[in-house]
């Protein structure tokens, strides 16, 4: 990264969009990014109102006014080019709050409006990005490895062009080291992690490609337990 390409600005991301081009640029064409390495503040509040048409949101849907988690996801989907990769971290939460509507039938083919359910926000979103095939993989983290929060966390990866693979599940949740109070990820977790994700490797107990018709079948609920068991077998005397 080159820094005099680095351009900051302050503003609201959520309230008002990026502008949309640079002086002597083509006016109307959104500003493009290959990459979006990004980490939110959780299950922030913010005013969807009159965002139903935003083209962030609009094919998608609109995140609630108490949890930002997917209005920031959608946000910088928007902005990524064709062929780029984005990295958000995120509360375990958006992988299984809201009820997901009936949008398509069981074969991932749209229903017409009339036979389209009603259902709460952050189901519609995860739905839409899941038939969209947009998600690439989540990948599970231990608790208490960021400063000023104890959650277990995750990593979700999204592209925007993806082959019909099914979506890559690991759970990362217990490869870590207690340092201090915190617990941290060592060199040979982040390899292993990486290594999966670049093979797309399945690994009992640990890493799993999950079809869009289980994910359908499971009301698009994302739990990474409903698709990866990390239990250790109990021992028997």
């Amino acid at each position: 990264i080159i820094p005099q390409n680095i351009v900051t600005r302050c503003a609201d991301t959520l309230e008002q969009d990026w502008p949309i081009h640079e002086e002597g640029s083509d006016i109307a064409q959104p500003l493009s990014v290959d990459a979006v390495v990004s980490n939110p503040p959780y299950s922030q509040h913010w005013d969807p109102k009159d965002m139903e048409l935003d083209a962030r949101f609009k094919e998608y849907g609109v995140a609630p006014k108490t949890k930002a988690d997917y209005a920031f996801l959608l946000h910088e989907l928007h902005h990524l080019k064709n062929d780029g990769i984005l990295t958000i971290v995120l509360p375990h939460g958006v992988l299984f709050r809201g009820k997901a509507p009936k949008l398509f039938d069981e074969n991932g083919n749209l229903l017409p409006l009339e036979m389209q359910e009603e259902g709460q926000a952050e189901g519609k979103i995860r739905a839409n990005l899941i038939e969209k095939n947009n998600i690439d993989a989540i990948i599970g983290l231990p608790a208490n490895i960021f400063f000023g929060t104890g959650i277990p966390t995750l990593v979700m990866v999204l592209k925007k062009n993806r082959g019909n693979e099914g979506v890559l599940i690991i759970d990362a949740s217990k490869g870590f080291v207690k340092d201090g109070k915190q617990n941290k990820l060592r060199a040979c977790d982040i390899k292993k992690i990486a290594d999966t994700y670049r093979q797309r490797l399945d690994i009992p107990g640990y890493s799993r490609v999950v079809s869009r018709d289980e994910i359908r079948k499971n009301d698009y609920n994302l739990n990474i337990p409903r698709y990866v068991d990390s239990n250790e077998p109990a021992v028997k005397y």
